[in-house]
């Protein structure tokens, strides 16, 4: 099997969610289309993923596309925070609803009411419009990275988190309740695993054990 087709693991309650967020607005409102463009810029400036989904209807269409025809994409990702955006009027002002999602549990992260100012370009007010949306996203990002051994391979150590949820190479992880710290050598699995190596300890790790990302100058409290 190659690592490409591992399968990714179960949602649990200690693995930190994928740092990807889409967009979803009504695609024939030209309002809606330019806003979403100028919140989108935003977001992109964030460690969140930004993937273009449009509607759900747009995801419907080409899951079941692919599935009558044979060639379902499985790397079609599936975005962990859904930004849902509508429009509606303030005393005559253009009002933008914005309401951030979980989409594994549906749950309401935080809703959002800004006001465009008609007097000043809609691109201008980019940072204004997007202020409380990113304070929500940075509150997200802020919690430390948590994930788990997925297996041991050829002696690599496969994590089941990657890149979508923040990893990056060279990023060290405390194995919780062990005395061993891994270092991030590579991203796998389109993006949504990595692979360590042991830095530091003698135990040998195990499939399943928790491990949390921790700062470079905690590396010396751990062992």
């Amino acid at each position: 099997m190659k690592f490409a087709d591992t399968p990714a693991p179960s949602a649990d309650e200690w693995t930190s969610s994928p740092l990807t967020i889409a967009c979803v607005y009504n695609v024939h409102i030209p309002f809606l289309n330019l806003i979403t463009s100028v919140m989108g810029s935003q977001i992109k400036k964030t460690s969140f993923k930004l993937l273009h989904r449009r509607s759900f209807d747009a995801i419907l269409e080409e899951l079941i596309r692919g599935i009558e025809t044979g060639q379902l994409r499985a790397g079609l990702k599936m975005p962990a925070y859904l930004l849902f955006i509508q429009e509606n009027q303030c005393d005559s002002q253009p009002l933008v609803l914005m309401e951030l999602v979980r989409t594994e549990t549906g749950e309401s992260i935080d809703f959002f009411y800004e006001i465009v100012k008609q007097d000043t370009p809609l691109m201008k007010q980019g940072a204004r419009l997007s202020q409380n949306l990113l304070n929500t996203l940075k509150k997200i990002n802020d919690v430390p990275v948590r994930g788990r051994i997925l297996e041991i391979k050829d002696n690599q150590i496969i994590l089941n988190i990657g890149s979508d949820h923040g990893v990056r190479i060279g990023q060290l992880f405390q194995v919780v309740d062990k005395d061993v710290l891994l270092e991030i050598g590579a991203i796998k699995g389109n993006d949504r695993n990595s692979v360590a190596r042991v830095k530091a300890g003698d135990v040998i790790p195990e499939p399943a054990w928790k491990i949390e990302a921790i700062r470079p100058e905690q590396a010396n409290k751990v062992l």
